[in-house]
Protein backbone atom coordinates (compact mmCIF):
# COMPACT_ATOMS: atom_id res chain seq x y z
CA UNK A 1 0.00 0.00 0.00
CA UNK A 2 2.45 1.88 0.77
CA UNK A 3 4.47 1.45 -2.83
CA UNK A 4 1.78 2.35 -4.78
CA UNK A 5 0.69 5.21 -3.22
CA UNK A 6 -2.85 3.95 -1.49
CA UNK A 7 -2.25 4.12 1.76
CA UNK A 8 -3.69 7.31 4.12
CA UNK A 9 -3.10 9.12 7.55
CA UNK A 10 -2.46 7.06 9.87
CA UNK A 11 0.67 6.25 8.46
CA UNK A 12 2.90 3.50 8.18
CA UNK A 13 0.06 0.97 7.63
CA UNK A 14 2.47 -1.51 9.31
CA UNK A 15 1.17 -3.29 12.38
CA UNK A 16 -2.62 -1.59 12.27
CA UNK A 17 -5.70 -1.80 10.26
CA UNK A 18 -4.42 0.77 7.29
CA UNK A 19 -6.35 3.00 5.82
CA UNK A 20 -6.47 3.27 2.37
CA UNK A 21 -7.83 5.51 -1.21
CA UNK A 22 -11.33 4.16 -1.55
CA UNK A 23 -11.98 3.13 1.94
CA UNK A 24 -15.58 4.77 1.83
CA UNK A 25 -16.12 3.14 -1.35
CA UNK A 26 -15.44 -0.53 -0.02
CA UNK A 27 -17.71 0.70 2.70
CA UNK A 28 -20.84 1.02 0.24
CA UNK A 29 -19.55 -2.05 -1.09
CA UNK A 30 -19.69 -3.56 2.36
CA UNK A 31 -23.53 -2.34 2.82
CA UNK A 32 -24.71 -4.14 -0.07
CA UNK A 33 -23.81 -7.47 0.46
CA UNK A 34 -26.81 -9.88 1.32
CA UNK A 35 -25.12 -11.18 4.79
CA UNK A 36 -24.53 -7.00 5.84
CA UNK A 37 -28.42 -6.60 5.05
CA UNK A 38 -29.41 -9.39 7.15
CA UNK A 39 -27.29 -8.59 9.99
CA UNK A 40 -28.92 -7.12 13.04
CA UNK A 41 -25.67 -6.56 14.98
CA UNK A 42 -22.47 -5.98 13.43
CA UNK A 43 -18.71 -5.29 15.24
CA UNK A 44 -16.59 -3.07 13.85
CA UNK A 45 -13.17 -1.89 14.88
CA UNK A 46 -12.38 1.47 15.79
CA UNK A 47 -9.72 1.98 12.83
CA UNK A 48 -9.72 5.01 10.72
CA UNK A 49 -10.26 3.20 7.57
CA UNK A 50 -13.73 1.15 9.31
CA UNK A 51 -15.41 4.73 10.03
CA UNK A 52 -17.51 4.62 6.82
CA UNK A 53 -18.60 0.99 8.40
CA UNK A 54 -19.84 2.02 11.78
CA UNK A 55 -21.56 4.66 9.99
CA UNK A 56 -23.37 2.69 7.46
CA UNK A 57 -24.24 0.38 10.76
CA UNK A 58 -25.79 3.10 12.45
CA UNK A 59 -27.60 4.60 9.65
CA UNK A 60 -28.60 1.38 8.70
CA UNK A 61 -30.52 0.67 12.08
CA UNK A 62 -28.18 -2.03 13.04
CA UNK A 63 -26.34 -2.45 16.56
CA UNK A 64 -22.83 -1.57 16.49
CA UNK A 65 -20.46 -3.57 18.91
CA UNK A 66 -16.78 -1.80 18.85
CA UNK A 67 -14.27 -3.23 20.91
CA UNK A 68 -12.50 -0.99 23.87
CA UNK A 69 -8.64 -0.23 22.98
CA UNK A 70 -6.77 -1.67 25.86
CA UNK A 71 -9.88 -3.01 27.39
CA UNK A 72 -10.47 -0.19 29.93
CA UNK A 73 -14.15 -0.07 30.45
CA UNK A 74 -15.29 -4.17 28.87
CA UNK A 75 -14.91 -5.71 26.00
CA UNK A 76 -17.37 -3.91 23.60
CA UNK A 77 -19.10 -0.75 23.62
CA UNK A 78 -22.94 -1.03 22.13
CA UNK A 79 -24.04 1.51 19.54
CA UNK A 80 -27.17 2.17 18.69
CA UNK A 81 -28.49 5.17 16.90
CA UNK A 82 -31.82 5.58 19.35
Amino acid sequence: MEENEIARFPRPVHHRIPNFVNADLAAQRLALLPEFIAAKVVKVNPDTPQKPVRLAVLTGGKILLTPQPRLRTGFFSTLTLE
